[in-house]
């Protein structure tokens, strides 16, 4: 059960309700069933990483009144050294299965990348990270989009605030965070009902459950690495 320690030959059943889990002990299947609160589960074992990643300094820079432009643009370039690297290990892992619809919705790039030429910046020319940390298993790339497709959710705040801080758009350097909002209505439910309607089997539970955690480690890691002077925007 990706939830909770695994009893030997046992595991434990997911509840119907908001909670993760029951008491009740079932003999463990080859297969976990799936449950209308399969996303709720993920979303109670990765609180913790999610929590500390929207709290970093540098995601709260983003909706400050006192944003300047320079600093956006070191925010996005980061974005984009995080996501860019990601997008060939998730089609790598993800082809031919039903999952690769969301990789665009997830990484948003095109508006990323229009985005930072707008601000005369360079995609090509900016420091990325390493995406040796992803297991190579579709179950991993599915915790990966977990967590950048739900942080489509909060696109709405932070457009609004780049408005009124920097006077940006959809049109004029805000197309990565408005692609956010409008996406978000429709990729996030459907990933979700897929995520719900997967039968994960024990080894792919805890895959997709320890990806999604690293995948929010991993950002914020990335976030918080001081820039060296010759890479300062």
């Amino acid at each position: 059960m990706p939830c909770s320690s695994y009893p030997h030959g046992f595991y434990l059943a997911f509840s119907t309700q908001q909670t993760c889990i029951t008491n009740e002990i079932i003999t463990m299947t080859d297969t976990l069933d799936s449950s209308p609160s399969w996303h709720a589960c993920l979303r109670q074992h990765t609180a913790a990483a999610h929590q500390a990643l929207e709290h970093a300094a540098p995601l709260r820079r983003l909706v400050a009144a006192d944003l300047s432009r320079v600093e956006y643009g070191g925010l996005l370039a980061r974005f984009w050294g995080f996501l860019a690297p990601l997008e060939p290990l998730l089609r790598e892992r993800l082809a031919h299965s039903t999952w690769l619809v969301f990789v665009d919705p997830a990484l948003r790039l095109d508006g990323l990348h229009a985005d930072l030429h707008l601000l005369g910046i360079d995609p090509a020319g900016l420091p990325v990270a390493k995406g040796d940390w992803l297991a190579a298993d579709p179950a991993a790339a599915v915790g990966v989009l977990y967590v950048l497709l739900g942080s489509t959710l909060g696109g709405q705040v932070i457009i609004r605030a780049l408005g009124k801080s920097l006077g940006l758009s959809a049109a004029s350097g805000a197309a990565y965070h408005a692609a956010e909002a409008a996406r978000a209505e429709r990729a996030w439910p459907r990933f979700l009902a897929t995520l719900d309607a997967t039968p994960w089997n024990t080894s792919a539970a805890r895959t997709l459950q320890t990806a999604a955690v690293a995948t929010f480690q991993h950002f914020q890691d990335w976030l918080e690495q001081p820039i060296p002077t010759e890479e300062r925007l």
